[in-house]
Formats: C-alpha cells, sequence, structure tokens
C-alpha cells in the first residue's frame, strides 16, 4: 500500500523528534543543537515540500518572539519554576543564550506544522489581515510596561505560581472561546495537539535526563516524577498539550482568515 504525500509528510515529522532523542543520548548533544534538530528540522522539511509557507510563518514568529521571550523568561526566572544552565545569559541572568533560537524555532515551528497540514485557505492579496495589528498592540504595549518596571520597580515583577497563571491566560481561555465559536477548527487543534505531545515529551525527557534544564521552583499545581526528574503538572498540561493548539487559535484569529 502507498502512503500519500501528507502521510509521509507526517511521518517525517515523527520520526525527526524520536531520531534526535536517540541522537542526544546516545552521543550526549549539547542542548543549543538538539534546539536545532528537535525545533529547526521540522519545520525546514516542510518549507522545502511547501516555500510558499514561508514568509508569513517567519514574519509572524520573528514579531511574536520578542515579546513573549523576554517577559515571560524573566517572570519564570524569578519564580523559579524552571532554569537553564548557560555560559550567556542576558536580563539580569534571566535569558539563557539557548532560549533565543529555542523560542523562534518553537513559533515557527508550531506555525509552519498549521500553515502546511491545517489550514484550509490563503488570505488573498495581504500577508495578515487588519486585525493583525491588534495582536501587535496586545504582545509589545506588556513588553513596554515591562521594560519601565524592569528599570523602575523590578520587585513588582514577581508572579507568584506564573506557570499556572502563563497558561490559563495563553493556553487556556482564547483557545476555549475560539472553539466555542468556531467548532469545526475543533478536530484540527486536537491533531495538533496529538502530534506535538511527541517532540514536547522527548525533549523533555532528553533535557531532564541530561541536566540540561531542571524545575527547582515551588509553585506547581503538582509534580510528578519524570524518569526520576520533578515534572510539573503544568507542563504536561500547558507545553505538552495545549500550547500549540492555543498557538494556533491566536494565529488564527489574529493572522488568518479563520477558515
Amino acid at each position: 500500500m502507498k502512503l500519500n504525500k501528507k502521510a509521509i509528510d507526517w511521518l517525517v515529522l515523527i520520526l525527526i523528534p524520536i531520531s534526535t532523542a536517540i541522537i542526544a543520548k546516545v552521543f550526549h548533544t549539547s542542548l543549543l543543537l538538539e534546539v536545532f534538530l528537535f525545533f529547526g528540522l521540522p519545520p525546514t522539511y516542510l518549507f522545502f515540500r511547501n516555500p510558499t509557507i514561508i514568509k508569513k510563518t517567519v514574519i509572524f514568529s520573528l514579531v511574536a518572539w520578542w515579546p513573549l521571550t523576554i517577559v515571560w523568561e524573566y517572570l519564570v526566572y524569578v519564580d523559579n519554576i524552571w532554569f537553564v544552565p548557560s555560559a550567556y545569559r542576558f536580563f539580569r541572568g534571566s535569558l539563557p543564550l539557548e532560549d533565543i533560537p529555542w523560542g523562534i524555532q518553537f513559533l515557527i515551528y508550531g506555525i509552519s506544522v498549521w500553515e502546511y497540514f491545517f489550514n484550509k485557505s490563503r488570505l488573498k492579496g495581504r500577508l495578515f489581515p487588519p486585525r493583525y495589528k491588534y495582536l501587535v498592540a496586545f504582545l509589545y504595549v506588556p513588553l513596554v510596561i515591562f521594560f519601565i518596571l524592569y528599570y523602575l520597580s523590578p520587585e513588582t515583577l514577581y508572579v507568584p505560581y506564573f506557570f499556572l497563571w502563563l497558561g490559563l491566560i495563553y493556553c487556556v481561555i482564547p483557545p476555549v472561546l475560539f472553539v466555542i465559536f468556531r467548532p469545526k477548527f475543533l478536530k484540527r487543534l486536537v491533531l495538533m495537539s496529538v502530534y506535538f505531545f511527541i517532540p514536547f515529551s522527548l525533549m523533555d525527557y532528553t533535557a531532564l535526563t541530561q541536566n540540561q534544564w531542571w524545575f527547582p521552583g515551588q509553585h506547581y499545581i503538582g509534580v510528578v516524577s519524570f524518569f526520576g526528574h520533578t515534572l510539573p503538572l503544568e507542563e504536561i498540561i500547558f507545553f505538552w498539550i495545549l500550547c500549540m493548539p492555543a498557538l494556533a487559535c491566536w494565529y488564527e484569529y489574529f493572522a488568518d482568515d479563520q477558515k
């Protein structure tokens, strides 16, 4: 029985993280290399298969990366949610070098999969719809506020249980509202979640078992033992399961045509 092209593409995208996890364990690769293998290879493959999705995917991801990574990483750092040992750190030690390509490729990875497999139409005559400007404002106004507080009153940037608040505000409430009003997206979003559970759980496995990051904090709704390492329930719920469907909802509502 011959596989169709999309089935082959799914197979490739499943084999890449599995192969990366094996390579990482056998050769004890660096976190930076694993970031490129886990998050860089799949979208590179999809871009090769469909170059028309490159421009919009990359622009959206680069615009969104700055406020999300800088603000979130700092708030995570001060609440001690997770820690990435790194020789190079920025913003009072809150942003490790590895998290820069991690954040950019994370967004590119998610949007490229959505564009390639699930986006059923393309905007005609423009890259983004007019409401995209509201997303930019929503992202960059908090960034400006963050920098004001960062320099004038850094103690106000401590938010206990930030991981939980982050997940609820970005990964739960908006996607639930999106699906309520647009139930036709539910199947596609579930498939996104099922797929990304594979690379995200494998990346946590390789990083934790090789001490490339860990979760030293106390402000979690619960923790489990994951191959002898502490793993917050928020990591499983919000990162492994909900973050990419949530990203797709934000993208589809603000940057696409919701079809």
